[in-house]
């Protein structure tokens, strides 16, 4: 008895599974198809508007104790260097720029006289700023000079050391275009051990697309 008992509940579960198993339900499904994701663009050109001689940048530049980058036009106008921000082809309009400085081909006129780092500590910066320009050609200023910290030990003395290893943020955007002023001035007290001396100076900028976003960073 007892094991045919066991036999019949043995059945009765194969049964019970077999009759679970016969089930069906409705189903269905659906798409929305066609939903395309870009990714946006953000995209900077530098314009130092090399092409006229009455805007932009006009380098070489001859310096000598208390005289600076400071140009003059054919119709003898004094201009800062200054050149461009523009948007290029990106869909995005960045919240700020940024700016570096860097010196780069340190030459000695007399060599041993004289190390780039020596060079650099007697040049002034004596201007440095951007305008936010709009479509209707509306100009704000932005002084910059602010933001470049000492380094070479002499707060009263903004060098050309100093600005290079700063970085300078928060440029402002504008519609149009944004434009960078400065000028270098070479000190007063500047010797003969610098007679000849060259070097490079360049400019590189950042676009950032949110505020507080740092895109560049010193060497």
């Amino acid at each position: 008895m007892r094991r045919a008992f066991l036999s019949l509940l043995i059945i009765g579960t194969v049964s019970v599974v077999a009759v679970g198993a016969t089930r069906s339900f409705f189903s269905d499904t659906e798409q929305i198809l066609g939903n395309q994701i870009t990714t946006a663009t953000l995209d900077v050109y530098l314009d130092d508007r090399d092409e006229t001689p009455y805007f932009g940048l006009a380098f070489p530049v001859e310096l000598a104790p208390g005289l600076s980058t400071e140009w003059t036009t054919p119709n003898g106008l004094d201009k800062d260097q200054r050149f461009e921000i523009h948007l290029e082809d990106g869909s995005m309009t960045p919240d700020h720029y940024e700016l570096l400085f860097s010196t780069s081909d340190f030459v000695s006129g007399v060599p041993g006289d004289s190390t780039q780092e020596d060079y650099t500590k007697m040049i002034e910066v004596t201007k440095l700023y951007a305008h936010r320009v709009s479509n209707s050609n509306v100009w704000t200023y932005q002084g910059l000079m602010g933001q470049i910290v000492d380094h070479d030990g002499d707060p009263a003395f903004v060098s050309l050391y100093d600005l290079e290893r700063t970085i300078i943020d928060n440029i402002l955007v504008g519609e149009a275009y944004t434009s960078i002023g400065f000028e270098l001035t070479m000190s007063e007290t500047a010797g003969n051990e610098f007679q000849g001396d060259s070097l490079n100076v360049n400019m590189t900028v950042g676009a950032a697309q949110v505020a507080g976003q740092a895109v560049l960073s010193l060497p």
